[in-house]
């Protein structure tokens, strides 16, 4: 059978799906050069065409995503240490919704359903058969997203009975803005169990907010990341990209703030170092500027408190 056709009958396949009931392994292996890590956990997803579905990771740490058909539900936070949130807000477009198999970002959520599988396919090839499937590598057209650097073809095991895709594997390069770093991730979601256009109760997509559990404002998905983030954007006109990576910690009692900025070629390297005085009065700053060829530090004092502060 040729790749290309069997992954077109396999996006009519669901493009025709009433429904879809699911449980899947999702494994994850990420690391770079010096060290790696490794993450595991069970996912339950259901859904009823067009637009209602129930995602949850179970466990003690388990998200839960719930659309109604109209508005999208997020509970998240809901482990030791953190406060249980959620957040609503109206449901994407189908192709940005969470679960729907992305060709640009193939593993962003695990992905369930599987109506583009066959576009923007640069080569597919069948490689074999194996346990009542049909596994198939399809590597795709390059992604638009910066800092995604390598990204190998997607491996899919295509149930022969009925076209429905009980595993996928991957990897993909990441490298962080302003540096050379590549930071890989490999997935491998595994079905286990699998129910196709079965009946679902009403109630499954209808959300309720577990008590004790904070709302956050529409708009807000409640990621957040400690200690380090950056950007990477292109010039208009020219192509030419900017990149950047910043960090923070704490030495002592000085706060340091580094950051890293890729632009027109040039790699570009700041140290902030923040101390206050022993009375809080004075801030002393302490910048050092690492340039290809040159590196300058600059030493600046600013009083923050007054006398009047004091007092009152």
């Amino acid at each position: 059978m040729d790749a290309r056709a069997l992954l077109v009958e396999v996006a009519a396949t669901y493009q025709r799906l009433r429904s879809l009931r699911v449980e899947a392994l999702s494994q994850t292996e990420s690391g770079d050069a010096n060290e790696g890590s490794s993450n595991h956990y069970k996912v339950q997803f259901l859904y009823r065409a067009p637009n209602q579905f129930r995602s949850e990771r179970l466990g003690t740490q388990g998200n839960l995503l719930v659309s109604d058909g109209d508005r999208l539900h997020q509970t998240f936070g809901g482990f030791p240490g953190h406060t249980p949130r959620y957040t609503a807000n109206p449901l994407p477009e189908f192709l940005k919704r969470p679960h729907v198999f992305h060709w640009d970002m193939p593993f962003g959520n695990e992905p369930f359903l599987f109506h583009s599988i066959a576009d923007h396919v640069a080569h597919a090839e069948l490689l074999r058969d194996e346990d009542g499937c049909h596994v198939v590598s399809v590597a795709y057209d390059p992604t638009p997203y910066h800092g995604v650097e390598s990204r190998g073809p997607v491996l899919f095991w295509i149930r022969i009975a009925d076209q429905m895709v009980v595993r996928q594997q991957g990897e993909i390069g990441h490298r962080h803005p302003a540096s050379d770093d590549i930071r890989w991730q490999r997935h491998d979601v595994t079905v286990r169990q699998i129910e196709v256009n079965g009946a679902i109760d009403d109630a499954t997509f209808l959300f309720t907010p577990p008590a004790g559990v904070e709302e956050m404002p529409a708009g807000r998905c409640g990621v957040s990341v400690s200690g380090g983030g950056g950007f990477m954007r292109s010039e208009k006109g020219s192509g030419r990209r900017y990149e950047h990576w910043g960090s923070h910690e704490f030495d002592g009692d000085t706060l340091v703030d580094r950051s890293r900025w890729r632009m027109r070629g040039v790699d570009l390297n700041f140290e902030r170092r923040f101390t206050f005085s022993p009375d809080e009065s004075e801030l002393r700053v302490v910048e050092r500027v690492r340039g290809p060829h040159e590196e300058k530090e600059i030493t600046a004092t600013i009083r923050v408190r007054s006398a009047a502060d004091d007092a009152r």
